[in-house]
């Protein structure tokens, strides 16, 4: 699959700004094209409905537009395995072809991020107010990550022996969480596992060369008596004094092999196939731990650090800071009171339980809110590369690769 790099941004921004935007969505019943004509007032866009075939016909014949829509819609290809795709891959490389000649860019967005893009443009979501929630967004946030399209469907070397890691991965981090595999019932705590044993031996030095911040986000910490890092927090070893999902996941994309058939591991680095070094970060992060904006099926290791994670310490942060939680009373499935409950500004209903179309890590409860989230998400984000390169360095200092 070989990306388009160039400088698209700046170029879809000036058409987005003129108002030379065309918003294509697949709703239940029918398709959607919501095109602005010029006019940056999106209650005035033009909205029609037809079928699939027919919406692309009518976007392929624009002229001078950013033509946008859900990268599942208009990126991924039907391959015969699901019809949640609309097009087969010559289908679509025709239609970024016939853009291409009238000078349409067509922008892939991020998935599952309309609930957003309808509370912020308070209009309801329907089938008809969708792509005008969507051009709203794009008029007001020019920062929106916005994927190119692809030149080719097929998958390059690389990039099939990336998805190849990501799944090794997946199966690793997968039969070492296993809690009947376990000491106790903690996962990741197999005796067997390299992974596990090289954060042992070398958690000292991890401790000496993280910075500060990092050691504080996975709580990697002096042990007071002995000055030396804690794994477990008790002699009987079932229960891990370090943030040990997230530490793991990170330290098992570089050290530690397992075997899916065998169900062995090996103690030995983990290298790229297809070139035979070990993942520097800017490759782990986007293939194997998923940190972009187009992240679905990113895998174990990203749910782990991102979702269990990031998603927990950023809530933890948030209950510090008065404005931006609020306490209530709890209730139990039967309805019954039990104790006050916090509940952090990020949920999708506001305080009288109201729906308010936002969820989960994207939600904008409102600016305070917004600011503390992404200032506390480069936190974590930076704790998650320091500690990656700290272990990568000591890899390559063992081992030589």
């Amino acid at each position: 699959m070989l990306f388009i790099h160039n400088n698209m941004k700046t170029e879809y921004y000036n058409k987005i700004k003129n108002g030379k935007v065309a918003i294509i969505d697949f709703g239940k019943t029918k398709a959607t094209i919501t095109d602005l004509q010029g006019n940056l007032d999106t209650s005035k866009a033009s909205v029609i409905q037809g079928t699939k075939q027919e919406i692309l016909e009518i976007a392929s014949k624009l002229k001078d537009y950013f033509i946008g829509a859900e990268d599942s819609h208009l990126g991924v290809p039907n391959l015969g395995e699901s019809e949640a795709q609309g097009f087969k891959p010559d289908t679509l490389l025709k239609f970024y072809n016939d853009c291409e000649n009238n000078n349409n860019s067509v922008g892939l967005l991020p998935q599952n991020f309309m609930p957003n893009a309808s509370a912020y443009s308070q209009l309801k979501k329907d089938d008809l107010n969708d792509g005008k929630a969507w051009a709203k967004w794009l008029i007001d946030n020019p920062q929106t990550s916005v994927k190119n399209r692809v030149k080719s469907f097929d998958l390059c070397p690389k990039r099939q022996a990336a998805f190849k890691m990501k799944k090794e991965l997946d199966h690793h981090l997968n039969y070492a969480r296993v809690k009947n595999n376990c000491i106790g019932e903690q996962s990741y705590n197999m005796p067997d596992s390299p992974t596990l044993k090289f954060i042992a031996e070398h958690k000292e030095e991890i401790y000496s060369r993280c910075q500060p911040k990092t050691n504080e986000i996975f709580k990697i910490t002096l042990h007071k008596k002995d000055g030396k890092v804690k794994l477990y927090t008790s002699e009987t070893c079932k229960d891990f004094a370090i943030k040990m999902s997230q530490v793991y996941s990170v330290v098992a994309c570089l050290y530690g092999k397992f075997n899916k058939e065998t169900k062995t591991f090996s103690s030995e680095p983990v290298l790229r196939e297809y070139e035979n070094t070990l993942p520097t970060w800017k490759y782990s992060k986007r293939y194997l731990l998923g940190f972009t904006p187009f992240h679905k099926n990113a895998g174990v290791a990203a749910s782990n650090i991102k979702w269990w994670g990031r998603k927990s310490y950023i809530k933890a942060q948030a209950k510090k800071i008065e404005h931006l939680y609020y306490i209530h009373d709890s209730v139990n499935k039967n309805g019954d009171p039990t104790q006050s409950k916090i509940t952090v500004f990020d949920s999708d209903k506001n305080k009288n339980g109201d729906q308010t179309g936002l969820r989960g890590d994207f939600a904008r409860r409102n600016k305070d809110y917004d600011q503390f989230f992404l200032e506390k998400r480069r936190e974590y984000d930076a704790a998650v590369k320091d500690l990656f390169n700290v272990v990568r360095s000591i890899v390559v200092e063992k081992y030589n690769v």
